[in-house]
């Protein structure tokens, strides 16, 4: 989200992320026999949408209840969602956001400001507003499309009972400053320092798994939100509150404290995510 993400209007050292404006647009509670959340805040990235749409066909919709988050600020993509909300689900709740839109680029300084603003977002979408009687969240981003083996998630849920996150595998998609591709999944080395005035706080360097696998289920420090199964009780627990000594990344940041809280985070890397971007008015996939 931080390629030109909408973001509020205000400095990183300014943009606490529980002041987030929203409304909430259109709701139909029919929880009954439901079995999971289905969450996606969207940005308005309609050059992939119908993506997203085709991996969502691919789950048991009429198992799911819909927490869709729209922060595109363009009324005709809102129309949009409401309509493909209602279609294909009978209990979802729309959210709207209604900050004036605001875009920054994902510069060493805005980069705060954009992830303050996520934490928002994911607060309301999850920590607020998925009904505390489903067992699990399945968060899936705006450009990123579900595989035909998503079943795998589910299985690895069930099998390992530490298990809290279990995500997909996905890669990073190309950016202006870095061509290459790689997981989006990292390993934390925790360190403790040697007395000083900061000798409680824990040093923490972040390794990035960078060889790409296609099979196996492998214990993690973090990974990416794009495919992303959790325990609904956990997400309503640990939340996205406070700080993770000093990892600012907020896929990462619940990823690191997951783990502290007793919780593994799995991914599976045969359940391959497609991940969308748009270059030169093209839109491609990593």
């Amino acid at each position: 989200m931080g390629d030109g993400s909408e973001v509020g209007d205000l400095p990183p050292t300014e943009a606490p992320y529980r002041e987030v404006l929203v409304s909430v647009e259109d709701e139909r509670l029919r929880l009954r026999g439901k079995k999971f959340a289905l969450t996606t805040p969207f940005s308005g990235k309609g050059f992939c949408f119908k993506n997203y749409m085709k991996g969502l066909s691919r789950l048991p919709l009429e198992d799911a209840h819909a927490v869709w988050y729209d922060n595109s600020n363009n009324k005709k993509f809102g129309a949009v969602l409401r309509k493909r909300l209602r279609e294909n689900f009978d209990s979802y709740t729309l959210i709207k956001d209604t900050n004036e839109p605001h875009v920054v680029d994902a510069s060493c300084y805005q980069y705060p400001t954009i992830v303050n603003r996520m934490r928002g977002i994911y607060t309301k979408v999850i920590v607020d507003s998925v009904p505390d009687s489903l067992p699990y969240t399945l968060n899936v981003e705006d450009d990123v499309e579900v595989p035909e083996n998503h079943g795998r998630l589910w299985e690895v849920m069930r099998n390992y009972g530490e298990a809290g996150t279990v995500i997909g595998h996905q890669l990073s998609r190309p950016l202006p400053d870095w061509k290459g591709t790689a997981p989006i999944a990292v390993n934390f080395n925790v360190t403790k320092r040697v007395g000083g005035p900061n000798k409680n706080d824990p040093i923490v360097d972040v390794k990035w798994i960078e060889e790409k696998r296609s099979y196996g289920v492998e214990p993690i420090g973090g990974g990416h939100m794009g495919l992303w199964l959790t325990r609904t009780p956990l997400v309503k627990s640990i939340g996205f509150d406070g700080d993770a000594d000093g990892i600012i990344g907020l896929d990462l940041y619940w990823g690191y404290k997951l783990n502290l809280a007793g919780h593994k985070m799995l991914v599976d890397w045969s359940v391959k995510a497609k991940h969308y971007y748009a270059k030169n008015g093209e839109t491609s996939y990593v």
